[in-house]
C-alpha cells in the first residue's frame, strides 16, 4: 500500500505490489515519506479518556450557552461572573410566566448537573491512571510552566506523545500549526495567518496558556505549589519562559501589535519550552538509576 502523502504522478494508472515496493523504496531513499509515530496501548487509552473529557466539556459549554440564550430571551440578565454558586442560585430562583418555560429551566439545570457529575468522574479517572503512568514525570514537569496545570499537561502529553520525534523546536511548532503561512514570489514576501495544521487540541491549550504571560513574571504560591513535583531543570526552564515570554508580550504590545497575534506568537515560543522540558524528562526516564 502506498501512503496517502506519497507523491503521485498525473496519469499514473498502473498499480501492482512490485511497482508499489519500488516506489516506496525510492521515496524513502529521497526522504519523500513522512514518518508516523504509533502510540502504545497505555498512551492510546489515556488519550481516548482525555478526548472523552474534551467532548463532555464541549457538551457542557453548548448547554450553558443555550441556557444563557433562553434566560436572556425572556428578559432576565445576569451582570456578574457566570456559573458560580451565586449564578446557579439566581437561576434556581427565576420565575417564568408559563409552566413549560419553568420546566425548560429545571430540565436544563438538571442536565448541566448530570454533565458536571460525569465530567468530575472522568477527571478522577484521569488522576488515577496518571498515578501509574510511566510518563507521570513528564506531566508533573510540564506543570511548572505558567498557564499549564495538571489537566492541560496531561492533555498535551496524551495528545502529542513522544516529542523526541521532533529533532528541533521549529519542527514541533510547525506540527502544531503555530507557524505563519507564507506566499512569497520573486522579491516580495507575504506572511499570513498561522497554518493551523496538526493537533488542534494541543494548539488550543497552548494559546489559552499563552494569555497568562501578559502579566509580569513572578513566582506566586500557586506556581510553586503546582510545580512541587517537577524536576529542578523544569522549574528553571519555566522561570526562563516567564522572563522571556512576559517581556516579549509587553514589547510587542508597545510596538502596536494586535493582542491576539501577540498571544499566538507567545504560544509558538511556549511550544518550544514544552518541547525542551519534555525532551529532558523523557531522557531521564530512559537513564538507569545510579547507586
Amino acid at each position: 500500500m502506498i501512503p496517502i502523502r506519497a507523491p503521485r504522478q498525473p496519469g499514473e494508472r498502473v498499480k501492482t505490489d512490485r511497482l508499489d515496493a519500488r516506489k516506496l523504496a525510492r521515496y524513502a531513499m529521497y526522504g519523500y515519506l513522512t514518518p508516523v509515530w504509533v502510540p502504545d496501548t497505555t498512551q492510546e487509552a489515556i488519550r481516548d479518556l482525555v478526548r472523552l473529557r474534551f467532548d463532555v466539556k464541549r457538551t457542557m459549554q453548548q448547554h450553558r450557552q443555550r441556557l444563557n440564550l433562553f434566560v436572556m430571551r425572556h428578559g432576565h440578565q445576569w451582570s456578574r461572573s457566570r456559573w458560580t454558586q451565586a449564578h446557579y442560585a439566581w437561576l434556581l430562583d427565576l420565575k417564568f410566566n408559563h409552566p413549560a418555560q419553568q420546566a425548560t429551566l429545571r430540565a436544563s439545570l438538571d442536565t448541566l448537573a448530570d454533565i458536571d457529575v460525569r465530567l468530575t468522574e472522568i477527571e478522577h479517572d484521569l488522576e488515577r491512571h496518571l498515578a501509574t503512568w510511566s510518563w507521570q514525570l513528564v506531566v508533573q514537569s510540564l506543570r511548572s510552566l505558567r498557564g499549564i496545570d495538571q489537566l492541560a499537561a496531561l492533555t498535551l502529553v496524551a495528545e502529542l506523545g513522544d516529542l523526541r520525534r521532533f529533532n528541533k523546536p521549529p519542527a514541533f511548532m510547525s506540527y502544531l500549526g503555530l507557524t505563519p503561512s507564507e506566499h512569497s514570489s520573486g522579491g516580495r514576501r507575504r506572511v499570513g495567518e498561522i497554518t493551523k495544521t496538526g493537533n488542534s487540541v494541543a494548539r488550543r491549550i497552548l494559546v489559552e496558556s499563552a494569555w497568562t504571560y501578559r502579566f509580569p513574571p513572578r513566582q506566586t504560591h500557586h506556581l510553586q505549589r503546582k510545580s512541587r513535583d517537577a524536576s529542578d531543570y523544569a522549574k528553571a526552564r519555566a522561570w526562563d519562559a516567564q522572563k522571556r515570554l512576559c517581556n516579549r508580550y509587553t514589547h510587542m504590545i508597545k510596538r502596536g501589535k494586535n493582542a491576539k497575534s501577540v498571544v499566538t506568537a507567545i504560544a509558538r515560543e511556549l511550544a518550544g519550552f514544552v518541547w525542551d522540558i519534555a525532551q529532558h524528562e523523557l531522557a531521564r526516564l530512559e537513564t538507569p538509576p545510579t547507586h
